[in-house]
């Protein structure tokens, strides 16, 4: 069975679903964060403010993409900016339509990336190509985040979902244990040595 969720990350943990799918319910993948919240001076000035919603709301399910157990889809139809694009960067696997794009638009507005970006962009892509695709707010087209790495392959606009889905079915069908410990073993990698990561491995093993 596959999951496909928005911002459901809890029903996602049930041991039922082999697989999630996190998807959008409109034209665009995510046109980033509403950030009216903070459109009064009083509401800048509080800085506290900012950091608690990003903790207490984006951190969590972030987080928990990254923490579960299952993969992750991404079946990105349309536009992916600001913390779309830390959405997408958590999932284990990401399919983009044709028409698609990836832009870390925060320096036009002042802000700097959020949501792991900075991290998980720079071991995706490197630190040249991750500092001028946020720096400049870059639009990345989906060939061009194939060839770099940040998705796995193009749909026909319109088809994204349907694709996603076919994929995720095969996972569903493979190993939960096995997918689950190598999804674990490659993301703890980035923290660990390489003699380190083959004790580990061993041990799991």
């Amino acid at each position: 069975t596959v999951l496909m969720i928005n911002d459901c990350t809890e029903k996602a943990k049930d041991k039922k679903y082999k697989a999630v799918i996190l998807t959008s319910s409109g034209d665009s993948f995510c046109a980033g964060a509403d950030l009216t919240e903070f459109s009064r001076p009083e509401d800048l000035e509080s800085a506290i403010s900012v950091k608690e919603s990003l903790h207490n709301g984006y951190h969590i399910g972030l987080g928990n993409l990254i923490k579960m157990d299952k993969p992750v889809f991404a079946a990105v139809e349309g536009p992916c900016a600001g913390i779309g694009c830390a959405f997408l960067l958590s999932c284990d696997v990401v399919v983009m339509n044709k028409s698609s794009f990836f832009q870390v638009g925060f320096s036009k507005i002042g802000l700097i990336p959020d949501g792991g970006t900075n991290w998980l962009l720079t071991r995706a892509v490197g630190y040249q190509k991750a500092f001028r695709m946020a720096a400049e707010a870059q639009r990345v087209h989906a060939d061009e985040c194939v060839e770099i790495g940040l998705c796995s392959e193009i749909a026909e606009d319109g088809k994204v979902l349907e694709e996603t889905m076919k994929l995720a079915q095969q996972y569903a069908d493979f190993s939960p244990s096995a997918i689950a410990k190598t999804k674990h073993l490659m993301r703890d990698s980035f923290d660990r040595s390489y003699q380190k990561n083959l004790d580990v491995e061993a041990d799991t093993q």
